[in-house]
């Protein structure tokens, strides 16, 4: 007899799921350099409150620096600067999401790997040597930020494309498969909203935070999903 389809899940009922079972909450969005699928930033937008009522009060972003998320939880608005020196901080779609998190009263949590942690001068920053330093780099801040919080705190983690898989690959060991998950003894639940993104070329530097969907568009397909483990 073959068996049921699985049911799919909206984004919000996957996340207050995830809260019910788990202290960490990883989600992933769709970008390649500076293109991105902008939907996967506007569920992400959607999922705040939900995250927020399942009384995670913690967002733990993505190439956030520590700086910026200290004046962030400062002033309570979304970091400033030139776009050039904010990168992913700097897109429109992306700032929206960050101040809907403060509006919400979440303190944001920095845990991007700094480039002396991860490569030495002359390494290819898109080796994969370099990359499984920042994953494991990562996955190490994740652990200490969970640690120095209350052992009740929830966690609502956001990603990039595969860093939430739990699985490693043949040569790649992505951030979630030694993340707080693991190293913290804590359960975590990965939801991911499309597959992740092949690399694309970065645009032209005049316009280089265009609002574009190229290269991503296998990657915004689907709207509802199943959790991920």
């Amino acid at each position: 007899m073959q068996a049921e389809p699985a049911a799919l899940r909206t984004p919000e009922e996957l996340v207050e799921i995830g809260f019910a079972r788990s202290r960490v909450v990883m989600l992933n969005e769709a970008h390649s350099w500076w293109n991105r699928c902008l939907r996967t930033r506007a569920v992400g937008r959607r999922v705040l409150p939900v995250a927020y009522r399942a009384d995670a009060r913690y967002l733990a972003m993505e190439a956030l620096a520590a700086e910026q998320a200290h004046e962030a939880n400062r002033t309570r608005r979304a970091p400033e600067g030139e776009p050039a020196r904010l990168g992913y901080l700097g897109q429109p779609e992306m700032r929206r999401l960050v101040q809907d998190a403060l509006d919400l009263g979440f303190e944001l949590v920095p845990y991007e790997a700094a480039a002396e942690e991860t490569r030495s001068p002359g390494d290819d920053p898109m080796s994969l040597e370099v990359t499984n330093r920042r994953e494991a780099v990562q996955a190490r801040n994740l652990v200490r930020a969970l640690a120095a919080r209350p052992p009740d705190a929830k966690l609502l983690v956001w990603c990039g494309n595969g860093h939430l898989r739990k699985a490693p690959g043949t040569r790649w060991s992505p951030m979630a498969t030694g993340s707080a998950s693991r190293a913290a003894s804590t359960r975590s639940s990965s939801i991911r909203p499309g597959p992740s993104s092949s690399r694309a070329s970065r645009p032209a530097p005049e316009r280089p935070f265009r609002n574009s969907e190229t290269g991503m568009r296998h990657s915004c397909s689907h709207w509802a999903g199943r959790r991920a483990g």
